[in-house]
């Protein structure tokens, strides 16, 4: 499904929250913990640790660094499908 259809169903609140689930997923599939993984890309841990529970905004500058960082296409961190709350 597209982001516009999670962004039409679901507040941005959860979108969020999905949105930091996903990147907590494919940083832990990389063995990286949150401090080497803010240092890779150039984010505080504590921002980071916002970021992954949706507590945090995120521009698209910052989508694609993470998405970089994680080998991933960007596409990839908005495939919420499988993905719970």
């Amino acid at each position: 499904m597209s982001i516009m259809y999670y962004l039409i169903i679901m507040d941005e609140k959860d979108f969020f929250k999905l949105l930091g689930k996903k990147i907590r997923y494919y940083r832990k599939q990389k063995g990286w913990n949150q401090l080497n993984f803010g240092l890779e890309i150039g984010i505080h841990p504590n921002e980071l640790s916002n970021i992954e529970c949706g507590r945090r905004n995120l521009t698209l500058k910052t989508v694609f660094k993470i998405a970089s960082a994680l080998d991933i296409e960007a596409k990839d961190l908005f495939d919420f499908k499988n993905t719970e709350l």
